[in-house]
């Protein structure tokens, strides 16, 4: 069985703790701060309280303290905590020819205007999330469309040994997070008008047999329902 003093200085760390995470969390009133004290105040009185009547009451009035500071803890640290859909991005490397490439981040990939048609193009998610994952198609110059294939893969096609065009493609949400988010993209095609409107969840983009190069792309995972520009 515990010693009286050990379980105070038990109740009296939890409680300095409580208020030292409420102390430390943003937030626009000092009302938590009020309530960590009070618990702190209560459990440092205990062996005083203990000794008269009614001491029972004092403790629960310290338990209830540390129980609506833990609650508060969790309401300011619960916002500001993200999963990983809402940390990552889409990472896009697209191919120019056959030894340049670049990397982009959740924003245009390539190139507008310039006249430097890609030759394929990757995309994956950064950093992973287990429950989501994305493959992605294309239509090549003078070829058919292609499979579809896992993230990360670097897509492109040949025709006599040289590398296509690509023309256009489709990307699609793999795993469970295709039921609660959806990836957006859309393309700037050679020639005008240059950008396509936004396509989504497998849709295809771009052209076939036109002639009309893709130049450039934006690809990005929102929750469903989102409605974000991408240019």
């Amino acid at each position: 069985m515990s010693q009286p003093g050990t379980s105070n200085l038990s109740f009296f760390l939890i409680g300095l703790a409580v208020t030292v995470l409420v102390w430390l969390l943003p937030h626009k009133t000092r009302l938590p701060i009020i309530i960590g004290l009070i618990a702190v105040f209560c459990l440092v009185t205990y062996p005083v309280m203990n000794t008269l009547e009614g001491h029972r009451v004092w403790q629960m009035i310290a338990l209830l303290g540390i129980v609506i500071g833990l609650v508060v803890v969790g309401k300011h640290s619960w916002p500001q905590m993200k999963s990983p859909i809402e940390l990552t991005r889409v990472r896009v490397e697209v191919q120019y020819d056959e030894k340049t490439f670049e990397t982009f981040y959740d924003k245009f990939a390539g190139t507008s205007g310039a006249r430097r048609p890609l030759k394929g193009f990757s995309a994956r998610l950064d950093p992973f999330v287990a429950d989501m994952g994305l493959e992605y198609m294309a239509h090549f110059q003078m070829t058919k469309d292609s499979d579809y294939v896992p993230e990360g893969t670097m897509l492109n096609s040949r025709f006599d040994g040289q590398l296509m065009n690509v023309e256009g493609f489709a990307i699609r949400i793999t795993k469970f997070k295709k039921h609660t988010h959806d990836v957006i993209y859309n393309a700037h095609l050679a020639g005008k008008p240059g950008f396509t409107p936004i396509a989504m969840n497998g849709e295809f983009c771009g052209t076939k047999g036109e002639g009309r190069a893709v130049e450039g792309m934006t690809v990005r995972v929102v929750p469903k329902g989102t409605t974000t520009p991408l240019v």
